[in-house]
């Protein structure tokens, strides 16, 4: 599990710590930064088989779509979202670049792909009585399908992690009794 409070213990987490009030979600860009950084490792990161099992191609989310296609959204609020969204990633990347400026070695494209991944990806968690975002390779492969039929734990009294499987009730999941 790669948790937030990982990518913060990094050299470069520890710098962006100074950007709190600079980007729009800290936990994510620390995060986000942790990924490109650790991918540049290859085989010697633990997490490079889930590196390599994430999409390398987002077309399917709007932050990627041509021009052409965001126009057929003009007069939406959608729009307005996807502009706004990309705006403060863009406004992140230039924070962390002004703070990190070896971080430039990662295009905007590239730093705005870590984004979408962490940002569509991560799972909130909960260790020592305290919030955290992670991603979690295994998990995130039993995570896609509508409705859930998986849920991530984590228990503070014996500090175990698990993937907990939901059942079908006819009507919808729900806990399977321990």
């Amino acid at each position: 599990t790669c948790t937030h409070a990982r990518a913060r213990s990094t050299p470069t987490g520890r710098m962006l710590a100074d950007l709190r009030d600079k980007v729009a979600a800290l936990a994510h860009c620390q995060l986000s930064v942790f990924l490109l950084e650790d991918m540049e490792r290859g085989r010697e990161s633990p997490f490079s088989p889930y590196y390599e099992s994430l999409p390398q191609d987002l077309p399917q989310h709007s932050l990627f779509w041509t021009q052409q296609e965001r126009a057929m959204l003009r007069g939406t609020c959608f729009l307005d979202d996807v502009q706004s969204f990309e705006l403060m990633v863009k406004t992140d990347y230039k924070a962390i670049v002004a703070r990190v400026p070896v971080f430039q070695r990662f295009t905007f494209a590239r730093f705005l792909w870590s984004r979408i991944i962490v940002s569509s990806r991560n799972f909130s968690i909960r260790i020592n009585h305290s919030d955290h975002i992670a991603l979690v390779p295994l998990a995130d492969m039993m995570n896609h399908h509508e409705p859930r039929r998986t849920a991530w734990e984590f228990r503070d009294d014996d500090r175990v992690s698990g993937i907990r499987l939901m059942e079908w009730s006819g009507v919808a999941w729900r806990g399977m009794e321990d």
